[in-house]
């Protein structure tokens, strides 16, 4: 098949009638091996050409795309094949199509370090996710399996499974700058979705990292949630105007010493399912702190740049616990020399 004999067949079949399209494209095309499967990829690729791409480009396809269904013509009909790539660059060129992407460069954006930020409620995710957030090379998604909160996200559980949220909204392809891609996981809440184990299609992820993230103060993570469920104040700005209460709380003993169980209870566990996982600990305290070496430590641990972070949130509660809670010295004293004690 020479240049110009193509270019008269390609002539004549945008000047066909899409009731004698194929019938002209199989006798125009009788000379190759191609059997009715080889020729159909053709005769659409045709049948949408003459309409100017609308369907290509309401579905948002690429070049590469295209041509995805013709690859056996490089060896049953290699000149067709050559020409057909022609037309499909000036398809791009007429902005029917995106440009084209090559598996190198596909390749190249999910070459990313996946990471997950695992803790519990009022323990500092979010003051965690805008530090990371703020590196050109990081993308940090939310509360990915918060199925509570489906309200913030772009899919339910009704509908997309854990493999899709993973494959299709997580870990997809970035630009080739970003160098890591996290989400937030609640490790005493996310625990499954749609019937399926979440931890079990995490740990599968066999590179993934995770910052193990913990406020030493179960006292004052208690605190912090009891007063958020009570006023639904769970996100503060780093220039909030909001007033927030100044009412003190009186925390029962025995609560406090059963929100610790179960959290130690849980993070055991946690860790224990994530054994082969490389896990990194992180205190919230010393995330305010702000140390410059901690900093380091999380980038270093991701695999990017180092370069200076800035939080995106700020403190909701900044009165010492003797100001915010009644029977602070009660606690200390009933709790003073047991296992309780390094968690006030």
């Amino acid at each position: 098949m020479t240049e110009d004999f193509l270019a008269s067949q390609w002539a004549s079949w945008m000047a066909c009638g899409s009731d004698v399209l194929l019938s002209q494209i199989q006798s125009d095309l009788a000379c190759t091996a191609l059997d009715e499967d080889g020729l159909a990829p053709i005769v659409a690729f045709v049948r949408e050409y003459q309409r100017n791409g609308t369907d290509w480009s309401a579905r948002g396809l690429r070049g590469d795309q295209l041509r995805m269904p013709m690859l056996r013509l490089q060896e049953d009909a290699p000149a067709l094949f050559k020409f057909i790539c022609e037309k499909i660059v000036l398809a791009e060129k007429n902005k029917w199509v995106g440009g084209s992407l090559d598996g190198e460069v596909m390749a190249s954006q999910t070459k990313y370090q996946k990471f997950v930020i695992a803790s519990t409620p009022r323990a500092g995710t979010h003051l965690l996710r805008t530090l990371l957030g703020s590196h050109p090379c990081i993308e940090v998604h939310g509360e990915a399996f918060n199925r509570f909160g489906q309200h913030l996200l772009p899919y339910a559980v009704h509908d997309t499974t854990i493999d899709t949220i993973l494959g299709k909204h997580l870990f997809r392809p970035y630009f080739e700058y970003v160098g890591a891609v996290g989400f937030m996981l609640f490790r005493d809440l996310d625990t499954e979705w749609g019937g399926e184990n979440v931890w079990a299609a995490l740990a599968k992820i066999r590179d993934l990292k995770i910052i193990l993230l913990d406020r030493r103060s179960r006292l004052e993570q208690l605190v912090s949630l009891k007063k958020s469920l009570r006023d639904h104040i769970w996100y503060v700005g780093k220039d909030d105007k909001r007033s927030l209460t100044q009412e003190k709380v009186m925390i029962p003993c025995n609560e406090l010493m059963d929100f610790i169980d179960r959290d130690v209870q849980n993070r055991s566990q946690f860790c224990a399912h994530f054994h082969g996982h490389d896990i990194l600990p992180v205190a919230y305290e010393d995330l305010l702190a702000m140390s410059g070496s901690l900093m380091s430590e999380l980038l270093y641990f991701l695999g990017v740049s180092d370069v200076p972070l800035q939080p995106g949130t700020g403190k909701k509660e900044r009165r010492p616990m003797n100001s915010v809670v009644s029977n602070i010295e009660a606690l200390r004293s009933s709790l003073s020399g047991t296992k309780y004690e390094t968690y006030l």
